[in-house]
């Protein structure tokens, strides 16, 4: 028996469509280190204007809830917030987010035990 071959031919792909959106501007804001072992202290940095009197940075796990909060400290030209060795050695393992005070974007952080 003789088989049958088959050739599949398809339009060509219509050339993609340019569709204009606002990037956000990049992020100033810079934590290490990432991966992080539990029980070591990180530190969350970003420029800008000084943070509102108040003003804290936070760390949130998967679920949005706040797992703990640092205050800010000026350092150099820019602000920074360390969060403690005795904190993280409390959480579990896994991905959370930290934001800095203001407007800035949550950035992705790993803990490993």
């Amino acid at each position: 028996a003789r088989m049958m071959e088959r050739r599949r031919e398809l339009d060509p792909a219509p050339p993609p469509l340019a569709v204009p959106r606002e990037s956000p501007p990049p992020s100033a804001l810079s934590l290490g280190p990432n991966p992080l072992r539990a029980g070591l202290g990180f530190e969350v940095a970003w420029g800008g204007a000084p943070p509102p009197p108040g003003a804290v940075a936070g760390l949130f796990d998967l679920a949005g809830r706040r797992v703990s909060v640092a205050a800010p400290e000026r350092r150099g030209d820019g602000w920074c917030a360390r969060f403690s060795p005795a904190l993280t050695a409390r959480l579990s393992s896994g991905v959370y987010f930290v934001r800095a005070p203001g407007d800035s974007p949550a950035r992705r952080i790993v803990v490993l035990r």
